[in-house]
């Protein structure tokens, strides 16, 4: 394990990550910046590289910009559900209020780094 992490982010199983697919640059450094300070990931993409990204490591959530949803919006449900994990689906206009990126980051890192899967109905 490396100096400065957190077991729950790299384990025997990989680095525990959020991936980012179609989000504004804003929101991708946002959670990079939140996951570098809780030691979790954030991986950026877009809806056709999703399942690739998406492989090894330890996937928490999928946070998907609405216009990237409906690019392909059978594959992203079914990542998804293959991996157990919550996607939620953002209305990129919602996130130009001020601060709106950090908030969203810090809720959904923060949750990745206290281990709170749930079953992603409370998202």
């Amino acid at each position: 394990m490396r100096a400065g992490t957190s077991p729950r982010a790299a384990g025997p199983e990989g680095e525990v990550f959020v991936l980012l697919v179609g989000c504004p640059a804003a929101l991708v450094d946002a959670c990079r910046e939140e996951g570098h300070r809780l030691a979790i990931g954030a991986r950026a993409c877009d809806a056709a590289s999703a399942r690739a990204v998406a492989a090894g490591d330890r996937l928490f959530a999928v946070l998907v910009a609405e216009a990237a949803y409906q690019e392909r919006p059978g594959e992203l449900d079914a990542l998804a559900r293959e991996a157990g994990v919550a996607l939620l689906r953002i209305d990129v206009a919602d996130l130009g209020r001020p601060g709106g990126e950090r908030l969203l980051a810090a809720a959904v890192l923060g949750a990745a780094a206290s281990g709170d899967e749930g079953d992603g109905a409370s998202w």
